[in-house]
């Protein structure tokens, strides 16, 4: 990959205004995080979507999931869709049917999410004991815990959960 500068210099960087839901404090955590990627040249959102074999984006309506002012304000921030920042990218795509995740976050992270639940000495059964977990009543949490309590705890709403595996070929 290579880096591709976006062609603005605006820290709003598509995120610093309220209509995206955004309390102060976040957009300047955001900040922080685009000044950040800058000076360590991350490449652009589309340079990682085909570095993960997505097809990239070829306008901005279509990376921002059909939000007409979400697109507005990208192309009067960056000009070109090749130029959003990869951070830029990741808070505004769209998510699919419903979905908890946008897709390109999905690909760029799934992977390695998998591999490190995977490879956690918590999800050994050797380490399953109520001393690793602080007691009875911790390791009763554990026992109890599933992803639909995960998702729904964590979120405003709780949307049906469910997970499907695609046909291969």
């Amino acid at each position: 990959m290579r880096f591709i500068p976006g062609t603005t210099t605006d820290d709003r960087f598509a995120l610093g205004h309220h209509a995206f839901g955004l309390n102060p404090h976040h957009i300047m955590m955001g900040t922080v995080w685009m000044r950040k990627t800058r000076e360590a040249r991350i490449p652009s959102f589309n340079a990682y979507r085909k570095h993960f074999g997505m097809k990239p984006y070829d306008n901005f309506l279509d990376m921002a999931g059909g939000d007409n002012e979400i697109a507005s304000e990208l192309e009067g921030l960056y000009g070109d869709v090749d130029g959003v920042e990869f951070v830029t990218g990741l808070l505004v795509e769209g998510h699919l049917d419903g979905g908890l995740v946008a897709p390109t976050l999905a690909e760029v992270t799934g992977s390695f999410i998998y591999k490190t639940m995977m490879s956690s000495p918590l999800a050994s059964p050797l380490w399953r004991r109520p001393s690793t977990f602080g007691g009875e009543s911790g390791l009763d949490v554990i026992k109890e815990a599933t992803l639909e309590n995960l998702f729904c705890q964590n979120m405003k709403k709780c949307p049906k959960i469910s997970f499907t595996v695609p046909a291969s070929g």
